[in-house]
Order: structure tokens, then sequence, then C-alpha cells
């Protein structure tokens, strides 16, 4: 009888844990990927800002650029790019999944040898990061 009430207790242990799996993965299975490749823009910062553009935080339906999550951008020799992002929350479960937008699109888009995404843990998120646009379609988006 104790074995079997502890067999039951493994199963729902399992179970439960399954269900915790699938849910933290649920929201990565609707996200698209970027797949917009031009290799139009200048391999400055403002060309990598430009193609960083479309990338769209997946919750808000903004660019990472427009929101002001985009700190600093930095191409050092041998086409190395260095990009320094910062989230509007740290325990967003989307950071990786952005993160990597970034390396893929500035991979597509540019001859380089390396990207490198650094988060910015050391300053917070706040509107008043985001550029004009951005706060023009914040407001739309929230109407």
């Amino acid at each position: 009888m104790k074995r079997k009430k502890l067999l039951i207790q493994i199963g729902v242990i399992i179970i439960f844990c399954a269900i915790l799996i699938i849910l933290i993965r649920l929201p990565h299975l609707f996200l698209k990927e970027n797949k917009e490749v031009t290799k139009n823009y200048p391999f400055t910062q403002e060309g990598i800002k430009q193609a960083l553009k479309t990338i769209k935080d997946p919750e808000i339906d903004l660019n990472i650029v427009d929101l002001g999550l985009i700190r600093n951008i930095q191409i050092e020799k041998n086409n190395k790019v260095k990009v320094s992002i910062i989230f509007t929350t740290p325990l967003c479960p989307l950071n990786k999944f952005i993160a990597k937008q970034i390396e893929g699109t500035v991979k597509a888009n540019f001859d380089v040898t390396e990207v490198e995404v650094n988060v910015d843990n050391s300053i917070s998120w706040n509107m008043d990061m985001m550029t004009e646009e951005g706060k023009k379609k914040l407001e739309e988006y929230l109407k």
C-alpha cells in the first residue's frame, strides 16, 4: 500500500513538472523569428540600429530600438560587433529570444565575424528611454 501511494505521488510530481515546463515554453511556440535580410544597411552604428529596428518586442509589437532597449553598439576590429541591451524587466522570459534575434539579424545583414550581445542589468528601463516615434507607436497600441 505504501509503495502504491509513493508511486502515485511520484507520478503527480512528474505530471506537475511536465505541465510547468510546457507553460514556461508556451510563449516561445508562438514567436516569429526575424527573417528580414536586406544587406542594404551601411556597416555603421546607425546602419546596425536600422537593421535592429526589424526586431519587435513580441509582447507589445514595438521594435527594440524605439523601445530604447539598445543602449550601445560598437564595431571593433575584424568586424566584431558588440551590442549592449537592457530589457523592460530582467525577469522577462523572452530576454534570451530577443538577444538571439539581435545576433541573428546582425549576422544576416552584415559581414561580421562575431556578434556579442551584452545585457546591461546596471540600469532599469523606463519610458523616457523610448524614442519619440516609439512613444507615439505605444500610445497608438494602447488605444
